[in-house]
C-alpha cells in the first residue's frame, strides 16, 4: 500500500484536493440546492475522469474499470441527493 502511494502520490493528492474542495463548495453553499447540486455532479464528473485517467496511467483502462467509476460516482451522487435533499 505505501508503495502503490508513494508511487502515484500526485494521483491521490488530485483526488484528495478535489474532495476537499467539494467538501468546502457544499458546506459554503449549504442552503442553494441548485448549487450544490451541480458541485456534487461535477465531483462526479470529476471523479470518473480521475478514474479514466489513473487507469490509462497504470496501462489497466478496461470497459469494466469505466463502468466501476461511473456506477460508483453516479451511486455517490443519488445517495447525497437522498441525504442532503439537493
Amino acid at each position: 500500500m505505501k508503495k502503490e502511494l508513494r508511487k502515484h502520490l500526485f494521483d491521490y493528492l488530485i483526488l484528495i484536493s478535489a474532495g476537499s474542495l467539494f467538501l468546502i463548495l457544499l458546506k459554503v453553499n449549504q442552503g442553494n440546492r441548485t448549487y450544490s447540486f451541480i458541485v456534487a455532479l461535477v465531483f462526479c464528473m470529476l471523479y470518473i475522469l480521475w478514474g479514466i485517467y489513473h487507469h490509462f496511467k497504470l496501462g489497466s483502462l478496461y470497459l469494466k474499470n469505466v463502468v466501476e467509476y461511473i456506477l460508483i460516482g453516479f451511486t455517490f451522487l443519488y445517495l447525497l441527493k437522498i441525504i442532503l435533499v439537493i
